[in-house]
Formats: C-alpha cells, sequence, structure tokens
C-alpha cells in the first residue's frame, strides 16, 4: 500500500488490527483486512490493478519460465521464498537466465536487463 500521511484507510487498517490481528497469518492481515475495508469504503482509494501486481501469485511461474515486459511496474514481488528460487539462480546463473527474473537481476547486479553471453 501506498497512501499519504495520515491517510484514513491506513488509519481504518491499523485501528482494525487492536481487535483482529492473528500473528503468524500475514495473508489475513496484509491482504483480507485491507480488502474488506476497501469493500466497506472503496472511496478512500485507489486500487491499481497491473503496475504493483504482475506476474501475481498465481502467475509466478512467469518470473522464472519467460520475460513479463516489467519496465513499467512499480514493483516486482520476487517471492523468492518459494519454488527453490534460492538454490536454482546466483550471480553467475543469472547471466544467462533468460526470464523475468534474469532481467530483474542482471539490472540490480550489473546495470543492464540484457543477457550476458559467456566469452566464446
Amino acid at each position: 500500500m501506498v497512501s499519504r500521511k495520515n491517510s484514513t484507510f491506513l488509519r481504518l487498517v491499523y485501528e482494525s488490527y487492536r481487535n483482529n490481528y492473528r500473528g503468524g497469518d500475514w495473508d489475513y492481515n496484509c491482504a483480507r483486512v485491507p480488502y474488506q475495508l476497501y469493500l466497506e469504503h472503496p472511496n478512500l482509494l485507489h486500487v491499481e490493478p497491473y503496475k504493483f501486481t504482475t506476474p501475481d501469485w498465481m502467475e509466478r511461474y512467469n518470473l522464472w519460465n519467460r520475460v513479463v515486459d516489467w519496465k513499467d511496474l512499480y514493483v516486482v514481488h520476487i517471492m523468492a521464498h518459494t519454488d527453490g528460487v534460492r538454490e536454482k539462480f546466483t550471480p553467475e546463473s543469472i547471466k544467462t537466465n533468460d526470464s523475468t527474473f534474469g532481467e530483474v537481476m542482471r539490472y540490480i547486479y550489473y546495470g543492464s536487463p540484457k543477457l550476458i553471453r559467456p566469452n566464446s
């Protein structure tokens, strides 16, 4: 979530935690409660349908296996705790990994999303 300081919506989310917080249930606290509040008060916020959520949880396969155009996105949630990602990728292996994850990591590590071909 992104908001102005002291926004009404964030205050409602924060106040909901007083009597409705579930320790260890991040999905409930971070997604379900704010979504329910949004349904009750849709005039208090704008839900960005694409630039914060692509690829989403159900499309995470696209992070590792194809290239999603990520350049106009506000954020790419890497979800490195899923699908054995930590074990698969290294700074060396991302040089030739033709995927969204490879592009983003090359941009971070090497300053360009382009594939880095090994010296012949």
